[in-house]
């Protein structure tokens, strides 16, 4: 692959990638540039390498083969126009909150879907305190640098504290369980 630079309207070539097209070693490339007196030049900005003009390619000679590159440049240019949303769109997109609301069937019975916490307040404390208290038992790992531990145990119970949702409550008794348990071989005291 060559690679171009365009600097001051003119296309330049580093020597190692002409050593590529050529089939040479960058060193070997350099000393056939030398012998046969064609004009190497370092730009500006681009550190040590070496870069040999579009116009002198076409005079380097190897193995009696002469390869002529010439670039072209298209000057089309693409415009895209993007609507950004205005102040007031924006806020009144982050300002927007889902709430639990009772919501009719499309089909043509009187039946609606009630949110779960309105069927069963207990199960929706237990849930809380259970994930209040994995999020400090978590919090706790964390702060020892053993995160480790608490994905482990996630993993054996197959749930994520992050995610659980009030239908995985059955699964999240156990996983506290556990975590309290981990939680006193880390730090040796029992939770209050």
């Amino acid at each position: 692959m060559l690679n171009r630079v365009i600097f001051s309207e003119k296309v330049y070539y580093k020597i190692a990638d002409l050593g590529f097209l050529f089939g040479l070693s960058p060193y070997k490339m350099k000393k056939v540039l030398k012998e046969q007196n064609i004009e190497t030049t370092k730009l500006k900005g681009f550190g040590r390498s070496v870069f040999v003009l579009e116009d002198n390619v076409s005079a380097i000679e190897v193995d009696g083969k002469i390869t002529i590159v010439k670039t072209t440049i298209d000057e089309k240019i693409k415009e895209k126009t993007v609507k950004k949303p205005t102040a007031k769109k924006a806020k009144t997109k982050k300002s927007f909150k889902k709430k639990n609301e009772v919501k009719e069937l499309p089909n043509d019975s009187a039946e609606k879907v009630e949110s779960v916490n309105e069927q069963n307040p207990e199960l929706q404390k237990e849930f809380d305190e259970l994930l209040e208290k994995g999020m400090v038992i978590g919090r706790k790992f964390y702060m020892a640098n053993e995160m480790d531990i608490v994905n482990a145990i996630e993993a054996r119970h197959n749930l994520d504290l992050k995610t659980v949702t009030l239908d995985d409550i059955e699964k999240m008794r156990p996983l506290i369980a556990d975590l309290e348990k981990a939680e006193v071989d880390l730090t040796g005291q029992i939770p209050a």
